[in-house]
């Protein structure tokens, strides 16, 4: 399940028992953190929270800070500076800056934040948010953690980041396709809905195609071939994949799926099958075979010596997260720079 999400549903479960809450989001970032910018941490006022944003190192700080503005209903603007052992004590090496915006949910304005991000994700739309501050966000001075207004704006799409404030861009879920219910589906299902994909999987076995066996999954589709274009609207930059175990059948799930620009097509099996599947069976030409040979990934997964279908599935999803996020595969020892690629502190790609 998307990170988001996931605390959307914990805050209707919190409403739902007549919790307050308040909600911490990192909105600027120096140096090393923990977290980056737009990373969020809802508090209830029963003191339970949800979701990370300092790895523990000052949460507990900014938890009790929530509290205060859940009974005020006044947000508030603090500054952390994670390379202060002496405050934190607790020498996690990060030797950034972090400033934490600190709000209620009760109000007007965090009622109709809950309610845009909502509709947002619901109806698959992306949404920019924009936040200007009525003081300036800044590391180089002595910074007062107090009462702090702010102005949140949101956009349909791209939008211009806000000169000194934070703006940040919700995508919806990138979508995950899986031709085959077998038990080796399990796995990938599991890990690919912890990492924020919405998950469909399809075949045409009803037994083999329950929520108890993908509890992770967000739709199950019951189809055979011919249903495919009735059941199933492929979308533009679907991650699929097949492993229904049946060369046909993968074949014909293959066809349907190849003209929609998708933006991952991942297939078990040696590379002589995905040969077989394209020449012997469909009968594809070369120059459609090179039309979609940046999408294919035959044999599926990065060479980790996988051998049990869990192991088979950090290999898959490792794959499919390099693919989805643009990088590289590489150590991080071995990276040249900082970890995370250099973003403006006022814009940050939620995914």
């Amino acid at each position: 399940m998307n990170e988001l999400r996931g605390l959307l549903k914990q805050l209707d479960e919190w409403k739902e028992q007549g919790e307050r809450v308040a909600m911490a989001t990192v909105v600027a970032i120096n140096g090393s953190a923990y977290r980056r910018p737009g990373a969020r941490l809802l508090i209830a006022e029963n003191g339970q929270s949800a979701g990370m944003i300092g790895g523990g190192c000052f949460d507990q700080d900014v938890i009790e800070v929530a509290l205060q503005v859940i009974q005020t209903g006044k947000p508030r603007l603090h500054l952390y500076h994670l390379s202060d052992t002496s405050v934190w004590g607790l020498g996690l090496g990060c030797n950034g800056s972090v400033f934490i915006l600190i709000e209620s949910l009760e109000t007007a304005e965090g009622r109709e934040w809950r309610n845009e991000v909502t509709q947002a994700l619901t109806t698959k739309r992306a949404l920019t948010i924009s936040h200007a501050f009525s003081k300036e966000l800044t590391f180089s001075r002595p910074f007062i953690n107090e009462e702090m207004a702010f102005a949140r704006s949101y956009h349909a799409g791209e939008a211009k980041p806000t000169p000194g404030g934070f703006c940040e861009k919700i995508n919806p879920d990138a979508r995950l396709v899986i031709f085959g219910a077998g038990q080796d589906a399990v796995p990938v299902v599991d890990l690919a809905g912890q990492c924020g994909f919405e998950v469909v999987v399809v075949d045409h076995r009803e037994s083999a195609l329950t929520k108890e066996r993908f509890p992770k999954a967000a739709e199950l589709i019951l189809a055979r071939s011919e249903d495919y274009r009735q059941k199933i609207v492929a979308e533009k930059n679907d991650y699929v994949l097949f492993m229904t175990h049946r060369i046909d059948h993968d074949a014909l799930a293959f066809d349907f799926y190849r003209s929609c620009a998708p933006g991952y097509l991942g297939f078990l099996g040696p590379k002589r099958r995905m040969e077989q599947i394209a020449g012997e069976i469909l009968g594809l030409d070369k120059t459609e075979m090179e039309r979609l040979s940046p999408y294919i990934h035959a044999p599926v997964g990065l060479d980790l010596g996988a051998e049990t279908p869990e192991q088979v599935a950090v290999s898959i999803l490792s794959e499919i997260m390099i693919r989805k996020n643009n990088r590289q595969l590489q150590f991080l020892k071995d990276k040249a720079g900082p970890i995370h690629a250099a973003e403006q502190l006022s814009l940050q790609t939620i995914k």
